[in-house]
């Protein structure tokens, strides 16, 4: 499973867009017939991508995969900042310090995700879960779609919300949205059952698509 992560130092200078994310498995669909998942993001706001590897367990933690992961930090002062104004926009969401935004992991599994635009919540089904934590954790424990959809789906909430592309080794495929009103699999696909999926910042499954804000 390979993931291809772009993102062309120009965006952050054009107005409001969105991101883009793209997945497709399978013969005939692919070249090779092999999970494939990218995406772009494309907004105001000066983030900097930085390549982060996790090659083994922190002090005190179980053993885990190994990941090679991109981590996100935001730009918010010196000459760079002022020339894009990022320093009057403030970040759409919080980034913790080595928290992987992209990454793929040595069992083959690999994420990529979307910032889902979802109405405020009045309140959570249960305690919310930072998906920085759930990312950590799929990244360390999991090594297929599978067993990335049975760990996210624990989650009562998630915060921030998210669309989630997910590709493993054997050709697994599938869309997972997270945020403030639960879990959703939206789409899945395997080399037996090819597929493409398309997803951009807002929620598509019919579960969640009536909270998206007007605007997503």
């Amino acid at each position: 499973s390979r993931s291809v992560l772009r993102r062309p130092s120009s965006l952050h200078r054009v107005p409001p867009a969105m991101c883009f994310l793209i997945g497709a498995t399978g013969p005939g669909v692919t070249s090779t017939g092999e999970a494939l998942i990218g995406g772009v993001s494309d907004d105001p706001y000066l983030f900097r991508t930085f390549v982060r590897a996790q090659y083994g367990p922190r002090v005190g933690e179980a053993a885990c995969f190994a990941h090679l992961g991109s981590e996100l930090r935001y730009v918010t002062e010196g000459p760079e900042a002022e020339a894009a104004g990022a320093v009057q926009l403030a970040p759409p969401f919080e980034v913790e310090p080595g928290q992987p935004s992209r990454a793929i992991n040595e069992a083959g599994l690999a994420f990529t995700c979307a910032l889902a635009i979802e109405r405020e919540p009045t309140g959570f089904n249960g305690a919310p879960i930072p998906f920085a934590s759930l990312s950590r954790r799929m990244m360390a424990e999991c090594g297929t779609v599978d067993e990335a959809i049975a760990l996210i789906s624990t989650a009562a909430a998630v915060v921030p919300a998210f669309s989630v592309l997910l590709a493993d080794a054997a050709g697994g495929l599938a869309q997972v949205e997270v945020g403030a009103y639960g879990v959703a699999v939206h789409r899945r696909y395997s080399k037996d059952n090819p597929g493409i999926i398309v997803a951009v910042n807002c929620y598509q499954s019919d579960s969640f698509c009536a909270f998206n804000k007007a605007e997503a």
